[in-house]
């Protein structure tokens, strides 16, 4: 019985969908930190098989970073030199459905954003084909 059930479940995986896109309704802030934010709607394009996702028209797709248990991993970056750092950080809780980004850059001034929503799963709407 315990075979059979296992057996179910790594089945259910399998079949789980492994393009879709995640249509996201929260809240975008001007700032990394503090302020008032603003409504946001976005999607999300996934190909889990290809490693890709993009967002809204798709003008650059992008590899996933990493895909855990518990996250899809879109992107995960810090950058460093003598007089800035930069970080972009924007990943999806595979339980909640929830999706947080923060993007940040510091140097002699501090600029950046963040955005929070709760993202649904939807049909796949493609990924751009390459023109050249």
């Amino acid at each position: 019985m315990l075979t059979l059930l296992i057996g179910l479940a790594l089945l259910a995986q399998d079949t789980a969908p492994r393009q879709f896109d995640l249509a996201c309704i929260g809240t975008a802030w001007e700032r990394p930190t503090g302020g008032t934010g603003s409504p946001a709607q976005y999607r999300f394009r996934i190909d889990l098989d290809a490693n890709r996702w993009c967002e809204g028209e798709c003008t650059r797709i992008a590899e996933i970073k990493s895909v855990t248990t518990d996250r899809y991993v879109l992107t995960d970056d810090e950058y460093r030199s003598r007089t800035m750092r930069t970080v972009n950080s924007s990943w999806i809780d595979r339980v909640t459905g929830k999706h947080s980004e923060f993007n940040l850059v510091s140097g002699s001034l501090v600029q950046g954003s963040r955005r929070e929503a709760q993202c649904e799963r939807a049909p796949f709407s493609g990924m751009p084909q390459p023109r050249l």
